[in-house]
């Protein structure tokens, strides 16, 4: 009877503690999806302005560098958490950027860089969804974007309480799957439809504000970084392998970005826009507008 009077009703508080642990494969399209988004749409009409050797090189360079960073944060959050090969005692884990910001720069200024940066960064890359959602509906059924952009905005903030990255797997699995559908539609649409443009220029433009959008817009492109804690704190004990991720974002998504890039802006030419999708005017371009506002929106 003491035995029992002695044992929790409820069991261990270990036992009851939400279990963090994903599977590598969601942390890895987690991932994905974080570098493969709007901005990947971007990328074609700077291709077009600086020209194509020079955006192969810009893309290596600003992709190679972003890898390696979000590498860094990874390392930088498994000693904190005890996970990597120096586990702090008696510290508490790391769970978001911020903290992990706080604990290297000072508490007092790492607070305000880490959480600035983090909710500037969050309110910038939300603008530019819903902004891109805005103008693709606008564009297919000719409701204003303005009014598009109020009507998401609830459900998108409801997207945003989530605290369980586990229970983001479905939508960025949908999500990465759509938008390799939209790539292969719109190169499609580029080279079998009506969408050629002039020729782009023997010589690219050069002048250092088209090279500084160009950085911009890759910048923005691989701005994976601040989800960089949150995944590899989903991995529980998987989450020395997020080097593995690192090194697929590398292999896999910068030659992608690449590729497609080159390959639309070669198609388009002098004439392509700022987001390629609003370049398209076909029944197939309208279709995978639909299809990237719904991936973009849920993911």
């Amino acid at each position: 009877e003491r035995m029992m009077a002695r044992e929790p009703l409820l069991g261990d508080a270990e036992d009851l503690r939400p279990e963090l642990l994903s599977a590598f494969a969601p942390a890895l399209v987690n991932t994905l999806k974080s570098i493969l988004g709007t901005g990947l749409l971007a990328i074609p009409h700077e291709f077009a302005r600086v020209g194509i050797p020079a955006g192969l090189v810009l893309t290596a360079v600003v992709g190679t560098w972003s890898c390696y960073t979000m590498h860094l944060i990874a390392h930088c959050t498994l000693l904190t958490t005890g996970s990597g090969k120096l586990p702090p005692p008696g510290r508490a884990p790391v769970t978001t950027f911020g903290e992990l910001v706080a604990l290297a720069l000072g508490r007092r200024t790492g607070a305000v860089l880490g959480t600035s940066n983090l909710v500037l960064h969050q309110l910038l890359c939300c603008a530019a969804y819903m902004v891109f959602v805005g103008d693709t509906v606008e564009q297919v059924f000719g409701l204003p974007a303005s009014t598009v952009i109020l009507l998401a905005t609830p459900p998108f903030a409801a997207l945003c309480t989530l605290r369980d990255m586990r229970l983001l797997g479905l939508t960025s699995v949908s999500g990465t799957a759509v938008l390799a559908l939209v790539l292969l539609l719109v190169l499609y649409d580029c080279y079998h439809g009506d969408e050629h443009g002039p020729r782009l220029r023997a010589r690219a433009e050069t002048a250092p504000s088209a090279l500084a959008s160009f950085v911009a817009v890759s910048l923005f492109t691989f701005a994976g970084h601040t989800e960089v804690v949150s995944v590899v704190r989903s991995m529980g004990e998987e989450a020395p392998r997020y080097r593995a991720i690192a090194s697929a974002v590398l292999l896999v998504c910068v030659p992608l970005i690449m590729g497609f890039g080159a390959a639309a802006a070669s198609c388009m030419g002098r004439r392509t826009p700022s987001n390629v999708l609003l370049g398209l005017h076909s029944e197939l371009g309208t279709w995978a507008k639909l299809f990237m506002s719904l991936a973009i929106f849920f993911s």
